[in-house]
C-alpha cells in the first residue's frame, strides 16, 4: 500500500528528525 517514494520520504524525515 505504501509507495517506495513515500516510504523513502518518511524515512528521510525520521532520520533528519532524530
Amino acid at each position: 500500500m505504501l509507495r517506495p517514494d513515500l516510504v523513502r520520504f518518511l524515512k528521510n524525515n525520521i532520520i533528519y528528525n532524530y
